[in-house]
């Protein structure tokens, strides 16, 4: 279990913090072109992933990374199941964020757009 672990958690990460940064980003375009708040609430609600990820999982990451394949055993095996119930707080705020991205669309559907450009 641990290797595998290491070995889709470079990949993940990556692929997981540019996914939270994108939509972000999209939600703030969303909420600056409609002004819906509940795409401010879904960009918010992305991002928050990353700080949570650093400060409550990042530890365990670094432990997780350091263990040697004669290390795995039952402390590491410990450390991944308490690393998936947080990762689970992760997909929980993605969901959240989801919810209140496809609420914003729903509610500005029937708004046109915000344009700074125009007068």
């Amino acid at each position: 279990m641990l290797q595998h672990w290491q070995e889709s958690f470079p990949r993940a990460a990556r692929m997981q913090a540019g996914l939270a940064v994108l939509g972000s980003v999209i939600g703030a375009v969303a909420f600056w072109r409609t002004r819906q708040p509940l795409f401010l609430i879904g960009a918010a609600l992305m991002l928050a992933n990353l700080p949570f990820t650093f400060v409550a999982i990042g530890p365990i990451n670094t432990e997780l990374l350091g263990l040697t394949g004669e290390q795995a055993g039952a402390a590491s095996r410990a450390l991944i199941e308490r690393w998936g119930g947080l990762h689970a707080v992760r997909a929980g705020l993605a969901l959240l964020a989801t919810a209140a991205l496809w609420a914003g669309l729903v509610r500005a559907g029937d708004r046109p757009p915000h344009s700074a450009l125009r007068k």
